[in-house]
């Protein structure tokens, strides 16, 4: 190596020469600038000291520099010995490489989302799955650097199906504690006590009812057929209880247990393809300068979107001053509810209200505000209920409007949420009835008793 940086030298010294020969004082700058740089590393060559081949330059005429003697047994781009992987170090680089990809992919998906709505106009929902896309920097970092990453923990895809939460047959009926917490009320007064449990009974034969209504609807007919039972054995018990204190023989025996009861959270008087959209009532409502409160008429104008469908309409106009009562309902057509797109069109469907008073005849109506209600909790909620501030222009208004909008079961499945309560449990005079546990099946026809969770006697 040392021989060929010589013949580059000699030859560059003899063309600085020459250029200084013709006045070409740059040409012979430069080459005598390459000179020194050759000769440094000549100096760094006989020292036995690394070099980068790379920083010197080519010359017309000669090929590249070869790299000196102690440098050629251990190239620089020769990794060092490594000990063989193990496969399970392989195992672990495979499993990161896939969730590397995992990871960019569901990154990419929110930024297109967020991009998505910023075309759109809607900035609230842009920064927010801006926000969840830059939430996967620090998962992909770790990723990159051999960290562990709990992938259970990262947001779910956007083109993935929602997730059906089944309702189990065990979910749907009461659980009976067993525990006597109230021994019911404790006035001395009798007439007082007799109303008291007449009222909690026709309670619980109402919420009997109502989820017997509800199941049938559903097509869930076993648990239908066990709480249309458990209707008509509280039924009887009322009667019971109303025949002994009318021949005023006092009160039957009767507690309180603890009772988890369901409720099941949908509309079954819904169809798959269709929402209910209800306008409750206008609030807080400006008087127009010069007008009285009780002249003031009232409409709500509404537009629904979902699924590039717009679906428009209005109220009549009401009169209640400031707070005017509406409660109007409107079906529409949502499309195919259980479809795979429609999980994400929730997310970008909305309610436009439109307050407007009416203004005299042949005027067009004055607007008072409009607002926007997100559709987005159907994911969870069967049944919306907001109240929506109204805005004019970018000014927020005093006036808000009152809406419901619900369908058939939320798009995640239908929910039953446990309400605890005291339940009450009315027996024959003379005994209490027994609380066994509560079963899956039916009554059979012609047997006697209350319920499953109360045995007659």
């Amino acid at each position: 190596m040392g021989s060929e940086l010589e013949k580059r030298v000699s030859f560059m010294k003899d063309a600085a020469e020459k250029a200084k020969a013709e006045g070409n004082g740059g040409k012979a700058r430069r080459l005598t600038r390459l000179i020194n740089q050759h000769l440094e590393i000549m100096k760094d060559v006989k020292s036995c000291k690394n070099i980068n081949v790379s920083d010197i330059p080519d010359l017309p005429g000669f090929g590249p520099v070869p790299l000196p003697h102690y440098m050629a047994e251990k190239p620089q781009n020769q990794a060092p010995n490594q000990p063989t992987k193990t496969l399970k170090d392989q195992l672990k680089e495979s499993a990161a490489d896939k969730n590397l990809q995992i990871l960019v992919t569901r990154q990419d998906e929110y930024k297109k989302e967020a991009l998505k709505f910023y075309k759109e106009g809607n900035q609230v929902d842009a920064k927010k799955y801006l926000a969840q896309a830059k939430g996967f920097d620090q998962m992909i970092e770790a990723c990159k650097m051999g960290l562990p990453v709990d992938m259970g923990k990262i947001p779910p895809s956007l083109s993935a199906p929602p997730v059906k939460r089944a309702i189990s047959r065990q979910n749907t009926l009461p659980h009976m504690s067993g525990d006597v917490i109230d021994m019911g009320p404790s006035s001395e007064d009798t007439e007082e006590v007799f109303n008291q449990l007449v009222t909690d009974m026709e309670h619980q034969i109402e919420l009997c009812k109502n989820n017997a209504q509800i199941f049938q609807k559903l097509g869930d007919l076993q648990s239908a057929k066990h709480y249309a039972q458990q209707y008509q054995n509280h039924s009887k018990d009322l009667t019971n209880l109303k025949g002994i204190y009318k021949q005023k023989k006092g009160l039957p025996p009767y507690r309180y247990e603890g009772c988890r009861f369901p409720i099941l959270k949908c509309c079954p008087e819904l169809s798959d393809r269709e929402a209910e959209i209800v306008i409750v009532r206008c609030l807080n409502v400006p008087v127009p300068q010069g007008w009285k409160p009780e002249d003031l008429k009232v409409h709500v104008v509404w537009e629904f979107t979902i699924q590039d469908k717009t679906a428009k309409g209005q109220t009549k106009s009401y009169k209640g001053g400031i707070n005017p009562d509406i409660f109007e309902q409107f079906r529409v057509d949502i499309g195919d509810r259980t479809a795979r797109s429609f999980a994400r069109a929730i997310k970008r469907g909305n309610l436009k209200v439109t307050a407007c008073y009416d203004r005299g005849f042949l005027k067009k109506p004055g607007e008072l505000g409009s607002g926007i209600v997100k559709l987005s909790d159907w994911e969870n909620l069967a049944e919306l209920h907001e109240v929506s501030t109204l805005l004019d222009g970018r000014k927020q208004t005093t006036t808000k409007v009152e809406v419901k909008c619900r369908i058939r079961e939320p798009v995640g499945g239908a929910q039953c949420e446990f309400a605890d309560m005291k339940w009450l449990i009315i027996g024959k005079s003379g005994q209490a009835p027994s609380n066994p546990e509560p079963t899956l099946s039916v009554p059979k026809k012609g047997r006697t008793g209350n319920s499953p969770n109360v045995r007659r006697r």
